[in-house]
């Protein structure tokens, strides 16, 4: 997603530098600071010459119009240490409100092909209701191990009560990771494959306290275990790692969390902002007493500038 927004600013800046150059009489001497509503509307609207560059062009030829909105079919084609190639196509679909004159949802179906997981189907389905909404549902199946349930779901004002709630459960099997060792002895000949098993849910709550300060509340729910990985490796986490490794890691381990947090949130956007501040201070914990497999509780703080 990043891409998407790189792009436009991009064109826009080079549409900038094209302009004749001034003397340094015609220059003004001062730059004029523009608010972030017009900063943000100038990179949003110079999508506008998106066509007239080369990568333009090349897209223009790839569309499949539709009356719905357009279709973009996109080759796939990436590699890992641990998987090596994967190919495959991923069409995109985004369909248009024509009263809103705005994108209502994307669809993005993909099929790839991979050595260890064979061929992977997925559907991934975004819906904007507005502006703000945003609700996501992915689903996954490959010949080997990989499977994925996902639904998101966030809104800025939950049943008009001022609350901002970001909510999603996933059903997730994920057999690319592998295990090296500890620390800086680890060695790349003890790879051990495996797959990670993880089922469960989380949300988030955050209600303003006065203008762009909140108070943050975070539930989150995980049961996970390890079983053999798709990938064929000389040692196992079982027979190489045994401090690590012990028959319990094949049973469901409960993770339940709790994290409260004071958050300074002036962005322009929740999930895609391009410019302002968002500043956090946050404990957790986990509790045997509230179901959690371990005890345990961290602090952390972190601020991001957008610009």
């Amino acid at each position: 997603m990043k891409s998407i927004f790189l792009l436009p600013f991009l064109l826009f800046s080079s549409i900038a530098f094209a302009q004749p150059i001034k003397s340094l009489r015609e220059r003004p001497i001062k730059k004029e600071i523009k608010p972030k509503e017009e900063i943000t509307k100038s990179i949003i609207y110079s999508t506008a010459t998106l066509d007239e560059g080369i990568l333009g062009k090349i897209i223009r030829h790839m569309v499949i119009p539709l009356n719905s909105g357009p279709i973009i079919p996109l080759p796939i084609m990436d590699s890992s240490k641990d998987l090596g190639v994967n190919y495959g196509v991923m069409p995109i679909w985004a369909i248009r409100n024509p009263e809103k004159k705005s994108i209502s949802a994307v669809i993005a179906p993909s099929l790839n092909y991979n050595h260890y997981l064979g061929t992977t189907l997925a559907y991934r389905h975004y819906i904007f209701p507005d502006e703000k909404t945003l609700i996501v549902v992915r689903g996954l199946h490959s010949t080997e191990i990989q499977r994925e349930i996902f639904i998101h779901f966030y809104t800025p004002d939950f049943f008009s009560t001022g609350l901002r709630l970001n909510w999603e459960t996933r059903y997730w099997i994920n057999g690319k990771a592998s295990f090296y060792g500890f620390g800086p002895d680890s060695r790349k000949k003890n790879k051990a494959n495996y797959a990670l098993h993880l089922l469960g849910e989380e949300f988030t709550l955050e209600k303003p306290l006065y203008k762009n300060l909140y108070i943050n509340f975070m539930h989150m729910w995980y049961a996970q275990k390890v079983s053999k990985g798709p990938i064929e490796t000389d040692i196992t986490l079982k027979d190489y790692f045994p401090s690590s490794y012990d028959s319990r890691l094949a049973r469901n381990k409960s993770y339940h969390t709790n994290r409260f947090s004071i958050l300074y949130d002036d962005t322009d956007h929740p999930f895609l902002p391009r410019i302002g501040t968002n500043a956090r201070f946050s404990i957790l914990y986990s509790w045997k007493a509230l179901g959690s497999s371990y005890n345990y509780r961290t602090y952390s703080a972190e601020i991001k500038h957008y610009y």
